[in-house]
C-alpha cells in the first residue's frame, strides 16, 4: 500500500489532475476501440485475430512499397530528357511526361508496321477448321458456349483478332483464348488499347450510372490483382454484362497476381463494346510507381515490351475517380477524405492526369512545370489520395481524421461517413481496397448498417484465405 500511495503522490506532483484524467480517458478509449474491433463482424468468428494480423502486415507492406514507389518516381525525374546523351543539359522530366511520350509509340496506328500479320492471321475459327486431333474443349461464358478445337499451344501464342469493331462475341473469343493458355499478338493488343484509350479520355472524374428500370442490376467488382481466374469465375457464374446487367469494376486490376494484362484486356474490351453498361474506376495500384514495385511492369516486359507498359500507365491516368449509382450510391476504390463537406463537384475538379503516388515531401508539391501548387491544388490532391487509399475505422474521425497507417489517405469513421452522405444526399459508400475474409464486409454495421460496404474480389489474396466477393 505504501508503494501504491507514493506512486499516486508522485504522479500528482508531476501532472495536474486534468492531465491525469486525460491520460486515463485515453487509455480507456484505447481499450474500448480494441473491444469494438474484436466484436465487429470481421473478427467475430474463429481465426479473427489471425485475420487482423494478416491485414496489419498487408498495411505495413503497403507503407514500405509507397516509400519505394516515391523513390523510383524521384529517380525517374532525374533522368535527362534525351536518353541518347547522358551528358545532356536538358532539364529532368517528370514520370508522367516520360511515360506519356513513351506511350505515344503504341497509340499510333501500327496496321502497316512490321508487327502486322494480316497475310497470315490466326483466328480461333481457322484453327478449329484446320486441325482437331483431340476432343474439343468447351468453356461456358455467361450464357454462351465458346468452343475451341484441339490445337497445340504454340498456335495461340501470337493470336490476331480480326479488324472488325470490338463486340461481345470478340470479348468471348479473347476470354476463350486466355483460358486456353493463349496470348494476343502485340498488334491486336495495341488496337484494343487504342480504342479504350479514346473512350477513357472522354470520361469525367465522376461517372453516373443510371438505373432506368426495375429489372436492371448493377454488380460491383472489387480488387482482382491480376487473378484472371477470379474474373472468369465471376463472369461465368454471374453472367456477362448487358443493357440490363451493368458492371462497375472498382480498381486494383493489376499487381501481385500473374495475369493483370489479361484482366485489363478483357475489361477494356467490355467497356468499349458496352460503354453504357461497363464502368472502370481507378484503384491505388493503377499507378506507374506501384506497378514498378508490385510486379505489373515485370509482367508487361515478360509478355510484350516497355511500350505496352507505358500505354497501360498512360491509360491508368485517364481512369475515372469514382462512379455514382442512381444518384444514391458512391462507388470508390479507397474511401473518404481528410476534411468535411467534400462534394462530388470537388471530385470533378481533381486533375486526375497529374496524380502520382503520395509523397510527404513538401518540396514535391509542384506541378508538371515545377511551379508550387496552390492551396486549392493541394486540397484536390489530398482528395485524390483519400479516394484511392483511405480505409474505414470504427473510431470517430471528426474533426480531424487520423492518417492511414498505409502511408496515404485517412481512416474514416462512422461520423465522417454520415456527414459525407448527408452533405451529398447519398445513401451508401461502396469501396474496395481492403482484403476482407468473406470478400464482403459492412464495417459500420453495429453503428449505421447499410451506409458503407467493402468488396474485395481476389480470392486467397497474398496466400490468405479470403473468399473474394
Amino acid at each position: 500500500m505504501g508503494n501504491s500511495t507514493s506512486g499516486v503522490a508522485e504522479i500528482k506532483s508531476k501532472y495536474d489532475i486534468a492531465s491525469l484524467h486525460a491520460s486515463l480517458k485515453a487509455q480507456e478509449e484505447a481499450k474500448n476501440r480494441l473491444s469494438r474491433q474484436m466484436s465487429s463482424k470481421r473478427f467475430k468468428k474463429e481465426g479473427g485475430t489471425q485475420w487482423r494480423i494478416f491485414n496489419e502486415l498487408d498495411v505495413h507492406d503497403d507503407k514500405l512499397m509507397i516509400e519505394l514507389a516515391v523513390f523510383l518516381r524521384r529517380l525517374v525525374g532525374y533522368f535527362p530528357k534525351d536518353g541518347n546523351d547522358a551528358q545532356s543539359n536538358a532539364l529532368p522530366v517528370n514520370e508522367t511526361e516520360r511515360v506519356a511520350k513513351h506511350a505515344e509509340q503504341g497509340f499510333q496506328d501500327d496496321d502497316n508496321s512490321e508487327n502486322s500479320k494480316s497475310s497470315a492471321e490466326i483466328t480461333i475459327e481457322s484453327v478449329t477448321l484446320q486441325e482437331a486431333p483431340v476432343k474439343p474443349s468447351l468453356v461456358r461464358i455467361g450464357s454462351v458456349d465458346v468452343q475451341l478445337g484441339g490445337v497445340v499451344p504454340e498456335n495461340l501464342s501470337d493470336y490476331n483478332l480480326t479488324k472488325e469493331p470490338i463486340t461481345m462475341m470478340m470479348v468471348q473469343e479473347v476470354i476463350q483464348l486466355y483460358t486456353s493458355g493463349g496470348k494476343l499478338s502485340i498488334r491486336s493488343l495495341r488496337r484494343i488499347l487504342r480504342e479504350a484509350y479514346k473512350m477513357l479520355k472522354t470520361l469525367p472524374n465522376v461517372v453516373h450510372v443510371p438505373i432506368e428500370s426495375e429489372d436492371e442490376v448493377v454488380t460491383v467488382v472489387g480488387d482482382l490483382h491480376g487473378q484472371f481466374g477470379d474474373l472468369f469465375h465471376l463472369l461465368n457464374t454471374n453472367g456477362l454484362p448487358s443493357e440490363k446487367h451493368k458492371y462497375i469494376f472498382n480498381g486494383d486490376f493489376v499487381d501481385r497476381g500473374p495475369k493483370g494484362v489479361e484482366i485489363l484486356v478483357v475489361l477494356f474490351m467490355l467497356m468499349v463494346s458496352l460503354p453504357n453498361s461497363v464502368f472502370l474506376n481507378r484503384g491505388n495500384h493503377e499507378d506507374f510507381g506501384l506497378c514498378c514495385v508490385y510486379g505489373f511492369q515485370k509482367e508487361c516486359l515478360m509478355k510484350y515490351d516497355d511500350v505496352v507498359f507505358s500505354m497501360f500507365c498512360e491509360m491508368f491516368r485517364h481512369l475515372p475517380v469514382c462512379s455514382v449509382i442512381h444518384n444514391k450510391i458512391l462507388v470508390i476504390h479507397g474511401g473518404l477524405f481528410y476534411r468535411e463537406n467534400v462534394s462530388l463537384k470537388d471530385l470533378e475538379e481533381v486533375d486526375r492526369l497529374e496524380y502520382v503516388v503520395p509523397s510527404q515531401a513538401a518540396q514535391e508539391l509542384v506541378d508538371s512545370e515545377g511551379n508550387p501548387l496552390s492551396e486549392k491544388a493541394i486540397d484536390l490532391q489530398k482528395l485524390m489520395h483519400g479516394a484511392l487509399w483511405s480505409d474505414p475505422d470504427l473510431d470517430p474521425s471528426l474533426p480531424c481524421p487520423q492518417p492511414n497507417p498505409r502511408g496515404a489517405g485517412i481512416l474514416f469513421g462512422p461520423d465522417l461517413t454520415h456527414s459525407f452522405l448527408e452533405y451529398n444526399n447519398l445513401s451508401m459508400v461502396v469501396r474496395s481496397h481492403e482484403c476482407v475474409e468473406e470478400g464482403f464486409d459492412l464495417p459500420f454495421e453495429d453503428f449505421m448498417e447499410g451506409t458503407c460496404a467493402t468488396i474485395f474480389s481476389a480470392s486467397n489474396y497474398g496466400g490468405g484465405v479470403d473468399k473474394g466477393g
